[in-house]
């Protein structure tokens, strides 16, 4: 039987990159409310703001990516491991099939990770649509929908730094501090979603194999 294992463990070098932007963050903030100010920090610190954000979101989406990119791995193998008829498949989504394109092998996923990695980002809609084509349904789960909001105003907040040139005013570097907790936390709702999916899990065997 199949059983996808994934864990936090597997994606420790996410979780000490958004430590280590959280830390920087910190301390720039600890330097910016000095009695006797940094004035380098004081005169820039809407700089690091906008730095440090839009850094934790590409820690974000470069997650996403790996998750996703772990599930198809496991997927591909657990379908070709399952050596199910090529023409079989064939038929269920092609009954007017050519019998030119018949071949009696094992039907094998030929799904193209890296493109498939080109249409994911930290965006709430496309991290949605990536995975329900995958077959994972993120959206039914309270945990998801306790932080799809705060998650997609901040990657919002990100792309309108990065394509319009927001000047962030309305941010401090402690929101960027909470924003990285929510991504992290966040995150590690995603990857028990995605291990405890259905189709990520040995299906019962309390039945004969006869049909």
């Amino acid at each position: 039987m199949w059983h996808l294992v994934i864990d936090r463990d597997d994606f420790v070098e996410f979780f000490q990159q958004f430590d280590r932007i959280s830390a920087v963050d910190n301390e720039s903030n600890r330097r910016a409310l000095l009695e006797y100010r940094d004035e380098f920090f004081i005169y820039n610190v809407n700089v690091f703001v906008k730095a440090y954000l839009v850094s934790a979101c590409s820690v974000l989406e470069a997650l996403i990516k790996e998750l996703v990119a772990k599930y198809l791995k496991f997927m591909t193998k657990r379908v070709a491991d399952s050596n199910l008829p090529r023409n079989l498949i064939i038929l269920n989504f092609a009954a007017d099939s050519k019998k030119e394109t018949y071949r009696f092998e094992t039907f094998l996923l030929e799904i193209d990770g890296e493109k498939l990695g080109e249409t994911i980002s930290a965006n709430i809609d496309k991290t949605l649509s990536a995975f329900r084509t995958l077959g994972v349904d993120l959206a039914s789960d309270p945990s998801f929908q306790q932080f799809k909001d705060q998650i997609g105003a901040t990657i919002s907040k990100r792309n309108r730094i990065i394509h319009h040139n927001d000047s962030a005013s309305d941010l401090s570097l402690v929101d960027v501090a909470n924003s990285i907790e929510n991504f992290k936390t966040y995150t590690e709702a995603l990857i028990r979603i995605v291990s405890s999916s259905s189709h990520a899990v040995p299906v019962a065997q309390n039945h004969p194999g006869r049909v």
